[in-house]
This record gives C-alpha cells, structure tokens and sequence, in this order.
C-alpha cells in the first residue's frame, strides 16, 4: 500500500474570522496473512464526521472536525480552526470489498481491509457432445 495526497477542494467557513485548515492526517498500515490494518488519526471527530470511499485501487479517507460552542455564545477568541482531513492510499486489487470494515475510537479511525482469497487453478474437464 502506498500513501498519496490528492488536490484539496477549497470551501468556506461557517462563521466569519474562522479559519478552514485541510490537512493530511498520519496513518500506520499494518498488514498480516488475512488482511491489511490502517489507523488514522483524527482527533475530535467522531463517526459522523467521517467519509471513506473505494474507488478502484484507492481508498479516500475524509473527515471534518467541527468544533464550536453553539449558536448561543458570541465568539470572543478563535486559534481552533475547522479543520478537514484527506488521505488517499493505494489499495492492492484483491482486497475483499464486501468485508471492509471501519470504526472510529479516541480520535484513531481503523479501517479494516481482509485480503480476497488467492484465485487456485482450476482444472478445466473438456466434454463431448
């Protein structure tokens, strides 16, 4: 698996004076006989605020962290920026797609990507009409 960093959509901020941050969060890619482990870290965001997507041999990781006091309080000071996350990898062909799994904990995602089996040959038996 290989990591790359795709271009970032530009997108305004819900208050005015609050600045919008993209960053590229940290992953640790893990891999056994049976399937390959990724953590991403994403703190104060939790599940609802996460999107992943399998497109071909890529899997795209976004996520938003928003984090704001309520429509109640009037901002007096803001260094706490929104901040969105992307990060693309590179998948091999024959992961099992219908297993993949994700959960979100602490602020480290896991993203669970079991291997397909391995294709045996087959021996082919040739009838007669």
């Amino acid at each position: 698996m290989t990591s790359s960093t795709l271009e970032r959509p530009k997108s305004k901020t819900k208050e005015p004076g609050r600045q919008e941050v993209w960053c590229s969060p940290p992953v640790d890619v893990y891999e056994d006989s049976r399937e390959f482990v990724v953590f991403v870290e994403l703190a104060g965001v939790d599940e609802s605020g996460v999107s992943l997507q399998l497109d071909g041999e890529r899997l795209t990781i976004e996520a938003r962290r928003d984090i704001h006091a309520g429509s109640e309080y009037r901002q007096l000071y803001s260094e706490m920026p929104y901040t969105n996350f992307r990060r693309v990898l590179a998948i091999p062909e024959w992961i099992d797609r219908d297993q993949v799994s994700a959960s979100i904990k602490n602020g480290v995602l896991l993203v669970r990507l079991p291997k397909a089996a391995k294709a045996e040959p087959k021996k082919l038996v040739i009838k007669t009409n």
